[in-house]
């Protein structure tokens, strides 16, 4: 019982902290610039809302980030 009990504090440790790593990547992504010249947003915040095809990086249907570089 006391090594279940163990357990299951561990695993919603480790769940809590990965959420915290996941909302901390998401407020770096949205506080960027976009400097595209396609969409011309001032905000990467406005290309993720929009999910802008020429500046947002995606992996299937998730978006994973957003891209800076102007020679795409």
């Amino acid at each position: 019982m006391i090594m279940g009990g163990s357990m299951i504090v561990l695993w919603l440790y480790l769940n809590a902290r990965t959420r915290k790593q996941k909302d901390n990547k998401t407020i770096i992504i949205t506080k960027q610039s976009c400097i595209c010249t396609i969409c011309k947003h001032h905000e990467s915040k406005i290309c993720l809302q929009q999910k802008c095809a020429c500046c947002i990086i995606m992996k299937e249907d998730t978006i994973i980030g957003h891209s800076n570089n102007p020679l795409q």
